[in-house]
C-alpha cells in the first residue's frame, strides 16, 4: 500500500498533483483533479501520514502523460484513463 513505503515515514514534504484527461470544460477539470488528489491526502492522513506535510495542486487536464486521442482523432479511453491520476513526489 503507498501509505506503508518508507519514504512516507520520514517527515520530508509530499506534493500531491491531480490531473484529469481532456473531456469536460477547464474549471470543472481543475476541480476533479482537486478532488482526485485531496482523496489522496485524505487517505495518506487515515493511514498516519502529517497533513501538514502535504501539498495539493489541482492541474486538470494541462499536463498529460499520453495523448487524449488517437492520430486520426478518434477517442483514446486507454490514453484518457491514463491521464486521470494523482502524481506524488515526497521530498526527503
Amino acid at each position: 500500500a503507498l501509505a506503508s513505503r518508507p519514504e512516507f515515514a520520514g517527515v520530508g514534504p509530499i506534493t500531491l498533483r491531480g490531473h484529469t484527461d481532456s473531456e469536460g470544460d477547464d474549471q470543472a477539470n481543475l476541480r476533479a483533479s482537486r478532488r482526485r488528489a485531496e482523496t489522496v491526502r485524505d487517505y495518506l492522513v487515515e493511514k498516519g501520514v502529517a497533513a501538514e506535510r502535504m501539498t495539493v495542486i489541482a492541474l486538470g487536464e494541462r499536463r498529460p502523460v499520453v495523448p487524449n486521442a488517437e492520430l486520426d482523432g478518434s477517442d483514446s479511453e486507454e490514453g484518457r484513463r491514463r491521464n486521470r491520476r494523482v502524481d506524488v513526489e515526497v521530498s526527503p
